[in-house]
């Protein structure tokens, strides 16, 4: 009889359960992305620097009409709940306290990429796409420009494009709010 590789894959409950009981440390910097583990990469000076300018731009651009998260959990299906770099969510009155937003709360989400282009270009990008995200952008540290994807159809997006800085650009939720990129990257 020949044996069948197979890996196991992890709810969100288990995934919190395993924190809850300290399998996972609270130092590692994880994220449940379709039922596997998935261990953060260290955050490069770049990365957080633009992490840090896009959550004060959004701050100050969508106040009163979005609330924006830093790096806090997302429910995106009972095997997904990544912890974006960026998320702008419906605003609730108690700031998510019972529960972390789902993708019927999200209108935008962002991850700035330099290490990991790929694995947000691809994984990421799929599992995003099949829980219905409708607005991914990807900001790409090493290109210096922000990928956005649209129109989720199952493990894809069928619109991609590239904004730079000197562009600017709306969130599908937001069309009135104009997004100046050149705000994303240092000059």
């Amino acid at each position: 009889m020949n044996a069948i590789q197979t890996t196991r894959l992890f709810t969100v409950n288990e995934y919190r359960q395993m924190a809850e009981c300290g399998i996972l440390k609270p130092e590692e910097r994880t994220e449940l992305i379709e039922g596997q583990i998935i261990l953060m990469a260290a955050q490069k000076p770049p990365h957080a620097a633009i992490s840090d300018n896009i959550e004060k731009y959004f701050r100050v651009l969508f106040e009163g009409v979005a609330a924006v998260r830093s790096q806090k959990p997302i429910v995106l299906s009972d095997r997904t709940e990544p912890e974006p770099d960026i998320a702008l969510v419906r605003m609730q009155p108690r700031n998510y306290y019972d529960r972390h937003p789902t993708v019927e709360d999200l209108f935008l989400l962002v991850e700035v990429s330099d290490a990991t282009l790929s694995f947000d270009i691809n994984q990421k990008l799929a599992a995003y796409a099949r829980s219905r995200v409708s607005d991914y952008w990807v900001a790409d540290v090493n290109a210096g420009c922000i990928r956005i994807f649209r129109q989720p159809q199952n493990s894809e997006y069928l619109q991609q494009f590239f904004v730079h800085p000197g562009d600017q650009v709306t969130a599908l939720a937001f069309p009135e709010k104009k997004i100046e990129i050149g705000q994303f990257f240092p000059s």
